[in-house]
């Protein structure tokens, strides 16, 4: 899914450029781990969990575990403006309720 995989570089480089890899690998194992992911990104393993899921509902997942890593890193990624285009792209306000509630 292309938003998990964005966000996974937008933390994995800044991780890189603030030599914060040790924590950002630290912190991003334990999400997985406590959400059995095994080698699964976050998108994957919602869509595991529930294949018959709509593709905004593993959208709202992945954002939120995302989001769980950046404000545990204190690292800035631009939420608002993601929600902002995403409710351009989904038409609907109520996925960005769920997204960012």
């Amino acid at each position: 899914m292309g938003v998990d995989t964005i966000l996974h570089y937008y933390h994995e480089l800044w991780s890189f450029i603030f030599d914060q890899n040790d924590e950002y690998r630290s912190i991003r194992s334990s999400i997985e781990n406590g959400l059995n992911c095994g080698s699964a990104i976050f998108s994957t393993k919602f869509k595991m969990d529930h294949p018959n899921a709509e593709e905004n509902e593993t959208a709202i997942f992945s954002v939120k575990q995302w989001m769980k890593i950046s404000e545990r890193m204190k690292i800035y990624v631009p939420y608002e403006k993601i929600r902002n285009d995403l409710r351009g792209v989904m038409g609907s306000t109520n996925i960005n309720r769920k997204l960012f509630s």
